[in-house]
């Protein structure tokens, strides 16, 4: 990734667009719960090798593998 300078605007855009909850995106964590009595980094684990394999997501772990708090993922669907 490189740093690029844009407008407050464009970047509210942007902000709006991607890190608000909207009708075109939809944050996984909104509306998958980790069951009770699951350890949540196990749970997570899980999850993101299903998303890897079967909906072709990119995934990593927040803020790293070894201690495990969150799950991010991004893919592209074509639509017809």
């Amino acid at each position: 990734m490189n740093p690029v300078e844009i407008s407050y605007e464009k970047f509210n855009t942007f902000y709006k667009d991607y890190s608000l909850a909207n009708k075109k995106f939809y944050k996984i964590d909104s509306f998958l719960k980790i069951p009770q009595g699951v350890r949540a980094v196990d749970y997570l684990k899980k999850v993101g090798a299903f998303l890897s394999s079967v909906g072709n997501f990119k995934c990593g772990s927040y803020p790293s593998q070894q201690d495990m708090k969150g799950l991010y993922g991004s893919a592209t669907f074509p639509v017809k």
